[in-house]
């Protein structure tokens, strides 16, 4: 059996956005691995004159779901790495998005990301609040320790550095939280 490089991926045993568009496939095909060659990176040498080598049924199927998902995550992506609107919509223009569904999954992806970022946030306040507390209460107790043995008439200690170090994070903990409702 003659063998060839494979028409479709071009021997790379997988499809990229450049073979997808080379064979005229947008909005049918996603990058992926070669359904033609079977992820070999060749074919029989007859093969390209007996089954077209854009022939929609040896494809991995794409499902609607699959096809959101992947723009979704490409969006989220876009957006953490910092490109603006106008980037990211003509990004998924270029991937055949009318710019109307663009619009509503960069909505929805700036809207899971700011929950997320929320949420860490507010886990930080609350690390900073705890810590302020655990200073308090450690400069309580020590306070209240040497204030009970020199209860007599001896000198004792408060933590004054204690309290203050507690009080600021306490604030700082307060105030982070505040900034992110």
């Amino acid at each position: 059996m003659n063998t060839i490089e494979c028409p479709r991926c071009l021997g790379k045993k997988h499809v990229d956005k450049a073979d997808i568009e080379r064979l005229n496939r947008q909005n049918e095909w996603l990058p992926g691995p070669c359904a033609y060659c079977e992820e070999k990176g060749f074919v029989d040498s007859n093969t390209p004159e007996n089954i077209p080598v854009d022939k929609v049924d040896i494809a991995y199927e794409v499902g609607l779901e699959e096809l959101i998902s992947s723009l979704y995550e490409k969006t989220v992506k876009l957006v953490i790495d910092g490109k603006n609107d106008y980037e990211i919509l003509a990004e998924l223009e270029k991937d055949g998005l009318p710019n109307e569904i663009g619009q509503k999954i960069l909505d929805k992806a700036k809207t899971e990301i700011n929950k997320v970022k929320g949420k860490a946030h507010r886990e930080v306040a609350g690390q900073y609040f705890l810590k302020g507390i655990g200073f308090l209460a450690l400069g309580s107790v020590v306070t209240g320790i040497t204030y009970s043995m020199a209860s007599g008439g001896g000198t004792y200690v408060v933590t004054s550095g204690l309290f203050a170090v507690g009080g600021i994070y306490v604030i700082i903990g307060f105030f982070k939280f505040l900034s992110n409702l």
